[in-house]
């Protein structure tokens, strides 16, 4: 018999919702070249530090950046998901 597995994982539109600046920050995520195939599955699973460093990197390259470099829907998502381990997941399909 074949073994089932589980996966943990957060819902990126779920992550939207915290702040209207961390919407902001999943736009600039979303509008940025991620090296993801979108549309091509029903799931992508991303670990949470992988999403974090590309949710950087598209904040920042959107210009979304204050003078010391912050950007506080970046910050609030951070917060959201500093607690969960590393077996929890990003979907970035829904």
């Amino acid at each position: 018999m074949i073994q089932t597995n589980t996966c943990h994982f957060v819902v990126m539109s779920d992550l939207r919702k915290i702040s209207p600046e961390a919407g902001e920050a999943i736009q600039a995520f979303c509008d940025y070249d991620c090296p993801v195939t979108w549309g091509d599955a029903n799931r992508t699973m991303v670990s949470i530090a992988w999403f974090m460093n590309i949710l950087f990197d598209a904040v920042e390259s959107a210009g979304l950046l204050n003078g010391a470099g912050h950007h506080v829907g970046y910050q609030d998502i951070n917060l959201a998901l500093e607690n969960y381990q590393d077996d929890v997941y990003i979907d970035l399909e829904n």
